[in-house]
């Protein structure tokens, strides 16, 4: 209707041309905002206006619409492909698919700051994941996703307002590798610009720093995707506490030190898929951390243990290749809590070493942090791995080092 009217004018010819250079989602916003016009207005007084070349209300229109973030009206819901501008990524993201990133490590996200009422994910994943949303900085469901992609509501009956909802990977890669299809919007809701981070941390670990059966009953329930919660863990808490993004490179069972066909972490920090050897992160592309925190050693000192020579070698090529990522981050090497007796007096001292011999030659931003051993009071999670108030405990630690060494 309104393109017949258009071609009735003398200025048909202009406007196609407009049109052609138009991208096909724009000119479906330009065609609504021009039928919007056309029902305020008669057919005479439109082509008044136009043959007057007062198109400049029109061009408002189409800059507009052509900036504005997509948004469900009326009654229809809306999906929102996964490279929409607005949603924002934490982690180590596979991008080969741009229909369908997907991301390995615990702890990776994908962040929504909308206005409006709720909306969907369409998820799937190659295992077993589970998913903890966060709505407005508190906890909210955990859920499992399946193997073939389906829509899992993510907010729905939230007040018309601004919200942020956080969808965070809990479970590992090796409970699979999440997979993400886009948003569905509820009617009237929008998609805002989420507000950058000004801090990041890296957190770089084995079993204990990726959330390994925390939210088990005790040392004897068996580990599982339903008990192993990344939300929980002392990296997560001390980044919420410090008001920071995060990224965390963390595999259960992994070591520094390398040993027979399993890859250790100097090879796998460098990937984007831990079990994945082509596909290297860009470390150029993600955000680059105001600290590194480093929790290895526990699968290192398994039967037999490292020498120390061989441990401090490692350590220091290791943070050779941190370093020169990282150039300014504040970094710690921690060690504990599972550890104890005369490996961990080994451990702390060689940590001692490593540190100083970094110190004397200059990087003073090198640091070691001790978390004491848990305790049983503590309880234990799956495996005599650390319990949520171990992991409680431990951040607390590590937020008063950042802090006092950063300013934060």
């Amino acid at each position: 209707m309104v393109w017949t009217m258009l071609q009735d004018s003398a200025m048909a010819e202009n406007m196609e041309t407009l049109v052609r250079d138009l991208s096909k989602e724009t000119w479906k916003c330009t065609m609504a905002a021009a039928d919007a016009v056309f029902r305020l207005c008669d057919r005479v007084s439109l082509r008044s206006i136009l043959l007057a070349g007062q198109l400049a209300v029109f061009a408002f229109l189409v800059a507009a619409c052509s900036s504005t973030p997509a948004t469900a009206s009326g009654s229809a819901a809306q999906d929102v492909g996964p490279g929409d501008e607005h949603i924002h990524y934490e982690g180590r993201i596979d991008w080969r698919d741009p229909l369908q990133p997907t991301m390995s490590f615990p702890g990776s996200a994908l962040v929504v700051h909308f206005h409006g009422v709720g909306f969907d994910a369409r998820l799937s994943t190659t295992i077993a994941d589970h998913i903890q949303v966060v709505i407005d900085g508190k906890p909210a469901t955990v859920f499992a996703v399946a193997k073939d992609p389906a829509l899992y509501p993510i907010a729905s009956d939230l007040p018309p307002a601004d919200h942020t909802a956080i969808l965070y990977k809990c479970t590992e890669a090796n409970r699979g590798t999440l997979r993400f299809s886009g948003l569905r919007l509820a009617p009237g809701t929008r998609l805002l610009n989420v507000p950058q981070a000004k801090r990041n941390i890296e957190f770089i670990g084995d079993s204990i720093t990726a959330g390994y059966g925390d939210m088990a009953a005790d040392q004897h329930e068996h580990v599982s995707p339903e008990n192993s919660n990344w939300y929980f863990t002392y990296g997560a808490i001390a980044a919420r506490e410090l008001g920071a993004e995060q990224v965390t490179v963390a595999v259960s069972g992994i070591r520094l030190t390398q040993s027979g066909e399993w890859d250790a972490m100097p090879r796998v920090y460098r990937r984007v898929h831990p079990n994945d050897r082509d596909l290297a992160w860009d470390f150029k592309g993600g955000p680059v951390p105001d600290v590194v925190v480093i929790n290895l050693a526990t699968n290192d000192f398994r039967l037999p243990p490292p020498s120390e020579s061989e441990w401090t070698r490692t350590f220091g090529v290791f943070l050779d290749i941190v370093r020169l990522r990282r150039p300014s981050a504040e970094i710690y090497i921690a060690d504990g809590p599972l550890m104890s007796g005369a490996d961990l007096d080994h451990l702390r001292a060689w940590n001692r070493e490593v540190v100083g011999r970094r110190n004397a030659a200059g990087d003073t931003r090198c640091h070691t942090i001790s978390f004491p051993e848990q305790q049983a009071s503590d309880g234990y999670g799956s495996d005599w791995h650390p319990s949520v108030k171990t992991h409680i405990k431990m951040a607390e630690q590590l937020v008063e080092a950042i802090r006092t060494d950063t300013g934060w």
